[in-house]
């Protein structure tokens, strides 16, 4: 979580993110 908001402040200003999706790569039923 912490990595993704990380790379969302850390672009340049005339770069927008208008949404990060994070979802779990595998899931145990």
């Amino acid at each position: 979580m912490a990595r993704a908001i990380a790379f969302a402040v850390e672009q340049p200003d005339d770069v927008d993110i208008n949404a990060i999706v994070i979802r779990p790569t595998a899931q145990q039923f």
